[in-house]
């Protein structure tokens, strides 16, 4: 059941939900490309109480009736607090929001450029409803539409702007018989009060394995109004062979995960002894654990052999030079001919099933 809704700002205007949901909202729904859901949610909250709220109050606007609503339909439904009116609605944002700005701004993790330049558009449309120029932009992957119209007063667009080399857009022709021109920098077409359709299509870009790529583009609409800048992230669409095979690859990424979870972190010793006036010893891992251990450290123990009454020196305590186990080696003391027992040891770690 449809329901009128009527609120005074500089003009009353009688508008349906339909309607105001239609203007800007296009814009938040491309925030979610690249981030997920809570977090966007929390830009776009974060967003709003910016633009539009003055501490625990919503902030005195010009916003017509059809901003006001496209606002307020835009609060994620987490921070919806309620109202009779779209203008209680957005006070009770305003003063929740404020009375929790703490929490809710601990959540926000604003780190996409997408979510950002996104909500920066839809801050400016908004802007522009007040201004009695509206826009209902959608974004897909290889085509951006742009519904545009203007209330009572005249207005036109003043030119297109966008780098042709990526996207090139188009309006019906003026007498809507002919076909469809191109709308650059150069095209000035009066706006009316129903739509006018602007379509851009992206030009795809050659990339590795058959893979089409869809690179960043703003397209800017100037009117005699005011000037919408939209932001269209990178994109890529690829064939269904090079799909399938990317598929395949995480099927195998995730079973090397399964796997991984169930191993454990394993650490052995080996040793290995020398006797002699010099003697030189090497303590090496296995050689069937080398594939799956590292060397994680070693040591050298020395003493007399048999019990005299004089020790040696340690010359070497070091890891091999391939890492492969640990090197010790000793003398004895000059004119003081000695034979002396060095041990050397090595520990190596691994993971194992």
């Amino acid at each position: 059941m449809k329901r009128t809704v009527v609120v005074a700002f500089l003009f009353s205007a009688v508008i349906t939900p339909a309607f105001s949901q239609s203007i800007c909202t296009g814009l938040l729904t491309y925030t979610g490309r690249d981030l997920s859901t809570e977090v966007r949610e929390n830009s776009i909250a974060a967003s709003i109480y910016s633009e539009h709220c003055e501490g625990n109050t919503s902030k005195k606007s010009n916003s017509t009736n059809v901003g006001l609503e496209a606002v307020v339909k835009a609060v994620p439904v987490k921070f919806s607090f309620g109202g009779s009116s779209n203008e209680e609605k957005l006070n009770n944002f305003c003063k929740v929001y404020d009375q929790r700005r703490a929490e809710f701004s601990s959540e926000q993790i604003d780190r996409s450029t997408v979510v950002r330049s996104s909500l920066e558009a839809f801050n400016t449309c908004i802007r522009l409803a007040a201004s009695d120029i509206y826009f209902n932009p959608l974004i897909g992957k290889t085509n951006v539409a742009i519904d545009i119209k203007r209330g009572g007063e005249d207005a036109a667009i003043v030119g297109v702007h966008y780098d042709n080399s990526l996207v090139t857009c188009n309006l019906p022709a003026e007498d809507g018989k002919g076909p469809a021109v191109v709308a650059d920098k150069n095209i000035n077409r009066a706006l009316k009060t129903a739509y006018l359709p602007l379509a851009c299509e992206r030009l795809a870009q050659p990339g590795p394995g058959g893979t089409k790529l869809y690179p960043a583009v703003e397209i800017t609409v100037a009117t005699s109004r005011g000037t919408l800048l939209l932001p269209v992230g990178a994109d890529a669409a690829m064939p269904i062979q090079y799909a399938s095979e990317i598929g395949e690859r995480i099927k195998q990424l995730e079973t090397g995960i399964a796997k991984a979870g169930s191993r454990k972190m394993s650490c052995d010793l080996v040793q290995n002894v020398g006797t002699g006036h010099y003697p030189m010893v090497e303590a090496k891992i296995p050689a069937s654990a080398l594939n799956n251990s590292v060397l994680t450290g070693g040591g050298c123990l020395m003493n007399q052999y048999p019990a005299l009454p004089h020790n040696g020196t340690l010359l070497q305590n070091r890891p091999l030079d391939d890492r492969t186990g640990w090197k010790c080696a000793a003398g004895d003391p000059p004119s003081i001919p000695l034979n002396i027992t060095v041990t050397a040891y090595a520990i190596y770690c691994g993971v194992k099933d």
